[in-house]
């Protein structure tokens, strides 16, 4: 459903799989879902007779389809494995894995990376992630198992981000408002949401699609709609500079400039303040927009001032 074109493993190849893993269940579990050696055996089992065979799985590092891959298996198999996420931080999608929980009571005996092929419990919560966060949760092992709703709620945001690096705009917006509707409290989608229809945007005001003004300025308001929807719900415990010099752009481009001022301003400040002020993380992108902001408004100093600072 979720990938109804070209999809890595149809159902006939899906079906093949499952067959071919109750052989090696029934050859190697001793269904005793506490023994954990036992139960890791056969999840290396499955992984390096089943799910290695299928190179289709191993295009691209996406973890839901491994994931959801090994939980069909469980499934057909009656083993007591169930998804999981790790939530990440607010600016940073989340990753889908396989927890061993023979009691259902959240604390799985062990964890099954489908990317890395490796076992976790202990997950330290200073694992970084693009240099400069961290994720919140400390244990892999301690994560909320998902319910179904949940999991395709994340397989179709997932989904969506392949689509737009495919340049399937389209196709992408209508899967990540299909994760919303799904689990309207993963915050992170609607920022998703809003890069799209920002991006989307661009691309008619640059030309590169059938451009009228109309389509410009439905897709900047779409944008930041649900920019809005995001900046609310992480309200200001968590300040999101990517966030800001996305909404300051869609003002910008909606020539709501005293707002866009605003959001850039934010920007600027914060890293002025920031321990990383040496490696000016977000400020040049910031202030070369005030700085065509500012010519704009004919303050012709200030725009001077804020492109000197870029150039620095």
């Amino acid at each position: 459903e979720i990938q109804k074109e070209n999809p890595p493993i149809n159902l006939k190849t899906l079906d093949k799989m499952i067959d071919e893993s109750k052989q090696i269940v029934q050859k190697n579990y001793k269904r005793d879902p506490y023994d954990t050696e036992n139960s890791k055996g056969l999840m290396k089992k499955i992984n390096s007779e089943i799910i290695e065979k299928y190179p289709e799985l191993h295009k691209d590092q996406t973890c839901y389809k491994k994931s959801l891959t090994y939980l069909a298996i469980a499934e057909e198999n009656d083993l007591p494995m169930y998804g999981a996420i790790i939530e990440g931080t607010p600016t940073q999608a989340g990753h889908m894995f396989v927890k061993w929980d023979p009691d259902s009571n959240i604390v799985g005996d062990f964890s099954w990376d489908p990317n890395s092929l490796k076992f976790n419990h202990d997950y330290l919560t200073n694992r970084i992630l693009s240099g400069t966060e961290t994720f919140f949760n400390s244990r892999m092992g301690d994560l909320k198992n998902l319910d179904q709703q949940e999991l395709f709620a994340v397989a179709y945001h997932q989904e969506s981000i392949n689509l737009y690096d495919k340049k399937l705009y389209d196709k992408a917006i209508e899967s990540i408002k299909k994760s919303i509707e799904l689990n309207p409290k993963n915050t992170y989608s609607y920022r998703i949401l809003g890069e799209y229809f920002l991006d989307k945007g661009k691309k008619y005001r640059n030309g590169e699609a059938d451009s009228t003004k109309n389509n410009c300025e439905n897709n900047f308001k779409e944008s930041y709609k649900y920019f809005k929807i995001y900046e609310d719900s992480i309200g200001e415990a968590y300040f999101d500079i990517n966030t800001y010099i996305s909404m300051g752009e869609v003002m910008f481009y909606l020539k709501d400039l005293e707002n866009a001022e605003k959001y850039f301003t934010k920007v600027i400040e914060s890293d002025k303040k920031s321990m990383f002020l040496e490696k000016r993380l977000w400020s040049p992108e910031a202030l070369l927009y005030r700085s065509k902001l500012y010519q704009i408004l004919g303050q012709k100093e200030r725009s001077e001032k804020d492109f000197i600072d870029y150039l620095n």
